[in-house]
């Protein structure tokens, strides 16, 4: 990552302007999926096949956690809205032999589209998953949705059509990794790398997102953001006064990257562009410590599967789901619990957990660990921290 060129375009907070104009949706880019499973047809020639529906159409991976763990949601919103003239139409560029076995062990009510030669991806410019469109009844491009921020509402005015659409910022074309270069000598054109910060108005939806060679974050509070930036849980991200902005972060490159690589530079993009220095600093502090039974032949979570994808998919309110080491899983209980969870389990590798408890109800969350060997222990330890100077 060091060889890389970076552009980092920094925005100051955003300030009050003028109303919004009148914005009249463009049609929407044409597409065709060549095979299309769970579904009434087997393949989608174009927009016409569409002619008087609504479409919402979702890229997507199984190799992308955040897009797993909203496939619950939109079952729930298909259910909703059954009957009504709407198709969910997702499209992934994976093969059949990967997603005919996820679908066999998963229920996804969209229908789903292989586009193994991007007719799909390509129109649509996708980069990075997961992303989502809605289109109008006449093929109108509403607006880019996330999966996560769409609701019952925006589908139903999309077919009264009286659904305010909203112009659509595509994610941008991957640059080329190697540059023409000039007689001149250095190489021209885009960066290989190009980082964003930006601020608006206070969201009440936010969005995460992640792939192959892009990162970022829309609608964060400055705590969650800097929680994203430093992973961490926010319970340990100190912002005495919260800014009234959410924060806007895009990492995007030429070529693959993980997210260990991305951070230190978001880090240090973010810090600059919003006039805040992040410092860590140690305190003792009221925790709760996750241990593991030390019973004789006590259960223990469940090794994942040699090809599971890491990260998780879903938590929070009563949901842990993924293939994760135990610190992550302990990270992730953190905002449920008031307070961080420190993991003093001793175990190590990746674990897969698929739980469900009552959100908010200690004694069902205690039942539903103990069930596999773990607990929850009030104690105090020293804790890491991160303090939001301003």
């Amino acid at each position: 990552m060091n060889a890389l060129a970076l552009a980092a375009l920094l925005a100051a907070p955003a300030a009050g302007g003028e109303a919004a104009k009148t914005f009249q949706a463009p049609r929407a880019p044409d597409f065709s999926v060549a095979t299309v499973l769970g579904a009434p047809v087997k393949k989608v020639a174009g927009l016409k096949d569409f002619a008087g529906k609504v479409v919402y159409l979702e890229f997507w991976a199984t190799w992308c956690p955040p897009c797993v763990a909203g496939i619950p949601r939109t079952n729930r919103l298909i259910d909703k809205l059954a009957g009504e003239p709407v198709v969910f139409l997702f499209v992934t560029d994976e093969p059949a032999s990967k997603i005919e076995p996820f679908l066999a062990k998963r229920e996804v009510k969209a229908w789903v589209g292989l586009d193994e030669e991007k007719k799909t991806l390509g129109p649509y410019k996708v980069k990075a998953r997961p992303r989502g469109y809605l289109i109008g009844k006449d093929g109108s491009l509403l607006a880019s949705i996330s999966p996560e921020a769409l609701e019952e509402a925006d589908v139903r005015a999309a077919l009264a059509g009286t659904f305010k659409p909203r112009p659509v910022t595509w994610d941008s074309p991957k640059p080329s990794a190697k540059p023409a270069r000039s007689a001149k000598g250095p190489a021209a054109g885009k960066p290989a790398l190009e980082l964003t910060v930006s601020t608006g108005p206070v969201e009440s939806r936010r969005t995460e997102t992640g792939g192959l060679a892009v990162m970022g974050v829309t609608g964060h509070s400055l705590r969650s953001a800097v929680a994203w930036a430093w992973d961490v849980s926010e319970t340990v991200v100190l912002v005495s006064d919260e800014p009234a902005y959410s924060v806007n972060v895009s990492l995007e490159a030429s070529r693959d990257f993980t997210p260990e690589e991305g951070r230190p530079m978001v880090q240090g993009a973010l810090q600059t562009a919003l006039g805040v220095k992040v410092v860590p600093e140690t305190q003792e502090m009221e925790v709760y410590v996750l241990s593991a039974s030390s019973e004789p032949g006590a259960p223990r979570p469940p090794l994942g599967a040699e090809d599971a994808y890491p990260g998780l998919m879903s938590w929070g309110e009563g949901r842990l789901l993924g293939v994760v080491r135990i610190p992550e899983a302990a990270k992730a209980l953190d905002r449920e619990l008031g307070r961080p969870v420190v993991d003093e389990t001793g175990l190590l590798g990746l674990y897969s957990f698929d739980l469900e408890w009552k959100g908010g109800d200690a004694a069902d969350r205690a039942r539903v660990f103990a069930e596999i060997g773990l607990r929850f222990t009030p104690a105090r330890r020293p804790v890491r921290l991160y303090r939001v100077l301003r």
